[in-house]
């Protein structure tokens, strides 16, 4: 009488065990069968968050040139002789719906610029706009509405490291070729990604 109760109890643990091994046969079947999925739809996303990747990381300041010809024709070729699968997108990480607004905003139509706009929304660091036409600043000022302040007015160090600390963006215009020195301190002091410098040059 012991030994059967014995299998019987072994018997329930078993069917137990089985069926939660059948469950997580059947999640992981769906997860295969909605990543094979949305793999297919994206074109292989992986090459594309890399491609993306690479151009916040080291193409804002790249010229044009340099840039077309990373982006579309070096970049991509590494990734095809890795085997990593990748579509053709024409501005990784951003929807046709978000060019649209920034194009609203007054971000120039032509690609270059669209692509410095994604880094600088995608980005972490702060900054630094080369923009002597002062069409990256009305985009800038239209799209995040920051706190404009020139570099060097009275009590600017205090605004950037209040707007800084606090989490809101910051525009510094007229900066020149380098940063005043109590400057580099404070952005070593906070947290980076808010801060947008402007120069003319």
């Amino acid at each position: 009488e012991e030994e059967i109760s014995t299998l019987k109890q072994l018997a329930r643990s078993t069917d137990s065990k089985l069926l939660r091994a059948k469950q997580l046969m059947q999640t992981l079947g769906s997860d295969g069968e909605w990543a094979a999925s949305a793999t297919k739809e994206t074109g292989g996303e992986t090459g594309d968050i890399a491609l993306a990747a690479a151009l916040v990381s080291h193409g804002g300041v790249m010229s044009e040139s340099s840039r077309k010809r990373l982006l579309r024709t070096k970049w991509p070729l590494e990734l095809t002789q890795k085997c990593l699968p990748h579509s053709k997108p024409i501005l990784p990480l951003v929807a046709a719906a978000d060019v649209a607004l920034w194009e609203n905003n007054g971000l120039p139509s032509h690609l270059f610029a669209q692509e410095s706009a994604m880094v600088v929304m995608s980005s972490r660091r702060n900054t630094l706009l080369i923009d002597p036409h002062k069409q990256g600043t009305r985009w800038l000022t239209n799209q995040i509405s920051p706190l404009t302040i020139r570099c060097g007015e009275a009590g600017f160090e205090t605004a950037i490291l209040q707007a800084a600390t606090q989490g809101k963006p910051i525009l510094v215009t007229d900066v020149g070729s380098s940063l005043p020195h109590p400057l580099n301190e404070i952005l070593e002091s906070v947290e980076t990604g808010h801060i947008a410098f402007n120069g003319s040059q």
